[in-house]
């Protein structure tokens, strides 16, 4: 059977977006679709098929599905089910802390840690290559925050009193968003500081934090903002179904978009990384504010990188300081100090 050849990447488009709507309407024939992969994109496929699975409601047309793909384009190299299918669905794994970080976005109505009226997650899942996808689990739970919400605060969010009136409190929701069975290798937020306000170490078992703002700033300094929908429209992720990343500032969209860039970090560092870097003050790539605004922190004077870091701010000391160490100078009882005397 012969096949017109594709664009792969419209194709991909195309399929994510028809099979996550088989949810919500009535079921498209996607073999129609599959069909028209040329023979030479197997992995694409294989990963087609893993999606299908994860998003349909009833897998029983699935098997019909892989074998019908398996005659039409790959008589050589048959699409087997992907192997970490199972893993991925059913979170029962003893495996799955090792393979799993969960994206965590939270909305609030105060600052009180009990005051969360709305916690949305999706998991970013490890393969067996060693890669990271978003995964299929996601979702979001209204909270009681125990007190009123006030108009500027549902302004932003849109969550109503009458939206969370009968929900359950904070303290029975979270352990069991925070801590799911199987376990995660970390939790996940951008600007995680936020998030674990409300996320302390007895509702999260203890789990260690990646934080996305924090590392993106390691990763893609060169982009000019580091907010989590600026990064979503300046680097255009693989795979973001747009609609599912909307209304931004509600907790599972917003989680849903956090993912896509934690996945593209874990690709490109190791989580080793991410987890010491999210330790760390934020390293800003340049001056935020100020006289100095948007210059790198290597083209400041030494007099000038000395006041910064007497900044308030905490990620700008912290940044200011780094440039100084590069320089050879080492922050000692206050003051900075040449790590090696003059030879003048």
């Amino acid at each position: 059977m012969a096949h017109e050849p594709v664009n792969p990447t419209l194709l991909r488009s195309e399929l994510l977006h028809d099979i996550d709507g088989l949810r919500h309407t009535q079921r498209v024939s996607f073999l129609q679709l599959f069909e028209r992969v040329p023979g030479d994109r197997t992995r694409e496929v294989h990963r087609f098929v893993f999606y299908l699975k994860r998003q349909c409601d009833s897998f029983s047309e699935v098997p019909e599905t892989a074998s019908r793909v398996r005659a039409v384009n790959f008589k050589r190299e048959p699409v087997l089910p992907h192997p970490d299918y199972d893993r991925a669905n059913s979170g029962r794994a003893a495996t799955m802390s090792a393979s799993r970080i969960r994206v965590i976005d939270l909305e609030t109505a105060g600052n009180r840690p009990e005051n969360v009226c709305e916690i949305g997650w999706q998991d970013v899942i490890r393969i067996d290559d060693g890669g990271w996808v978003v995964g299929d689990e996601r979702g979001a739970r209204f909270v009681n925050p125990g007190r009123a919400i006030s108009a500027e605060t549902m302004a932003i969010h849109h969550i109503r009193d009458e939206d969370v009136r009968n929900a359950p409190y904070w303290k029975q929701v979270a352990p069991t968003i925070l801590k799911p069975e199987g376990g995660v290798q970390a939790l996940a937020a951008h600007r995680a500081a936020f998030e674990q306000r409300y996320c302390n170490p007895r509702l999260a078992g203890g789990a260690s934090w990646i934080c996305t703002w924090k590392c993106a700033l390691r990763v893609w300094p060169d982009l000019p903002r580091f907010s989590n929908q600026m990064l979503r429209y300046q680097r255009k992720p693989e795979g973001l179904i747009h609609d599912i990343g909307l209304p931004a500032h509600r907790a599972m969209p917003d989680a849903y978009v956090t993912a896509h860039h934690l996945r593209d970090m874990l690709n490109a560092a190791s989580i080793e990384e991410l987890l010491n870097w999210s330790n760390e003050p934020g390293l800003l790539p340049r001056v935020p504010s100020g006289p100095d605004q948007g210059k790198s922190w290597a083209q400041l004077s030494l007099a000038a990188l000395q006041e910064f870091r007497g900044d308030r701010d905490i990620d700008i000391r912290f940044s200011a300081q780094g440039e100084l160490s590069k320089r050879g100078y080492v922050k000692e009882n206050g003051t900075n100090e040449p790590a090696q005397d003059s030879l003048l």
